[in-house]
């Protein structure tokens, strides 16, 4: 029946905006989550004795690099505003328009089932003898399943005609959201970069070891000095 797919189209189109409406909360967490993290990391840094005591040059390079991960955890901020009003909100009220719709194709078979019922009394009733009890109720039970019916032709009306429309409509529904969310991400990577840049000792580390060769160096330097230290041979000296 037209009813049955229907509302297999309703129930896919409800455990898609499940499934995005959560994947988006998820989204959100997580880079909030990774700004405020980074934040903290920086901040244990600059704070730290190995910042505090030595290494001027180090301590400036932490201290902007924290500066600029306290701005960009703002940008992430704004960036979860936006998937907020841009994906989870608009999907929930989605999700309640497809919610109406299976309740309106809940009725619709509540009354088609109603229907079946009323016709099989009516039958039952013919069948018997032309008592006045039995008229009466013959009577009254027509005028029940005229009822019944007529209200079940306007609802399966109404379906045909809005249901479909409302469930092709989610795409156009949807792209607005989706070419929003899509500017706020530019607008967020975009802000970022352009933070970055504002940093002069961040700017200079990225422009003297951008290169694969520069960071094969470093790391190869990184190793010796790793490998150096854990060949040290600590001894408790003797009173």
């Amino acid at each position: 029946r037209s009813s049955d797919l229907l509302t297999f189209r309703c129930d896919g189109v409800e455990g898609s905006i499940k499934k995005l409406s959560k994947n988006a909360k998820k989204f959100n967490e997580n880079i909030l989550s990774l700004n405020h993290l980074e934040c903290k990391l920086s901040e244990d840094l600059s704070n730290s004795m190995i910042c505090q005591q030595y290494f001027s040059a180090f301590r400036e390079l932490v201290q902007d690099w924290h500066t600029f991960n306290c701005k960009l955890n703002d940008f992430g901020e704004n960036l979860g505003v936006s998937v907020q009003k841009l994906i989870i909100d608009p999907m929930k009220r989605f999700h309640m328009v497809i919610h109406e719709l299976k309740m309106l194709l809940k009725k619709r078979e509540h009354l088609y089932e109603s229907s079946i019922k009323l016709q099989t009394k009516v039958n039952n009733l013919s069948k018997k003898e032309k008592t006045g009890p039995n008229v009466v109720h013959l009577e009254k039970s027509k005028a029940n399943l005229n009822q019944v019916e007529d209200a079940l032709n306007r609802q399966t009306a109404l379906i045909k005609e809005e249901v479909p429309l409302i469930l092709d409509y989610r795409i156009n529904y949807f792209q607005p959201s989706l070419e929003g969310l899509i500017k706020s991400k530019v607008l967020y990577w975009g802000d970022a970069f352009n933070t970055f840049k504002s940093h002069s000792m961040m700017q200079k580390t990225q422009s003297t070891s951008s290169s694969s060769s520069s960071w094969d160096e470093y790391s190869r330097k990184q190793t010796q000095l790793l490998n150096s230290i854990s060949s040290l041979s600590i001894v408790e000296g003797s009173e």
